[in-house]
């Protein structure tokens, strides 16, 4: 099995100087992926782990931006 690690971004890690914040960042939607999943949230035709790999992000963000479209709406 081989697997390719990406040096550029390795050598990146290696030069950080400064401090890291605790916690995950809190990914938003590009207007794109906002458009997909106000689209495809919901349909019958579309799994949500589908969808949220269409997205590129985890299947929790993506159910969380849809709870925030959600709640925006009412």
């Amino acid at each position: 099995m081989e697997i390719n690690l990406d040096d550029e971004y390795i050598n990146s890690l290696y030069a950080r100087t400064s401090s890291i914040t605790p916690g995950a960042k809190k990914l938003q939607p590009t207007d794109r992926q906002a458009k997909i999943l106000k689209d495809l949230w919901g349909r019958g035709t579309v799994r949500q782990d589908e969808l949220a790999k269409a997205l590129g992000v985890s299947i929790g963000t993506m159910r969380r931006w849809a709870e925030e479209m959600e709640a925006s709406v009412k």
